[in-house]
């Protein structure tokens, strides 16, 4: 039999819905600290950064450190950095955080998108557009980059209630108009 190596934990529905621990989630989640098994939480929120994630588990009781949470905006800013990208980012202030550092002087040579409803906009989004396309129209410059963090179509407000729109639909209109494909980072 194998022994476990590592455990991913995902946040949102599995420890907590909203404001409300999952019954015996503190608990699992102290028996699995103690037993050494090394973990991380998944995420693929993309409003808040990792330290305001790590800050909202800690007011829910849980034991997290930030170090501990790896997010889809994580895995964005690795490939970002990566390739040496000056992206054009549409997130929510919070979550603009978790590219501190991070080149964003124009001219931009990539959009990263993630869920952002103060960027959703025409505005915006035809300065997107215009970034992606104005590439394919340059024959010397490379081919612009959608980076989406993830193709949500919807999620469940805090309350539970209610369905929002997640930034899916944004990121094919950009696809359609652009005829750029996104290398969609997250789930």
């Amino acid at each position: 039999m194998q022994t476990i190596r590592g455990v991913l934990i995902d946040v949102s529905g599995t420890i907590h819905v909203g404001d409300k621990v999952i019954p015996g989630a503190i608990q699992a989640l102290d028996r699995l600290r103690a037993s050494g098994i090394p973990f991380r939480f998944c995420t693929n929120t993309t409003q808040s950064s990792g330290e305001t994630l790590a800050r909202n588990l800690r007011s829910l009781g849980f034991n997290v450190k930030r170090d501990e949470i790896f997010t889809s905006l994580s895995a964005c800013r690795q490939l970002v950095q990566s390739r040496g990208l000056r992206p054009l980012l549409m997130f929510e202030p919070d979550a603009l955080q978790e590219f501190e550092g991070i080149p964003q002087s124009e001219p931009h040579d990539s959009v990263v998108i993630g869920l952002s409803p103060s960027s959703f906009h025409y505005d915006t989004m035809n300065k997107a557009f215009r970034i992606l396309v104005q590439s394919k129209e340059t024959p010397s410059a490379p081919p612009a980059t959608l980076i989406a963090v993830h193709k949500a179509k919807y999620f469940a407000d805090k309350d539970q209630r209610n369905l929002s729109l997640g930034p899916g639909g944004f990121v094919e209109a950009l696809e359609y108009a652009s005829g750029v494909k996104a290398h969609v980072v997250g789930k």
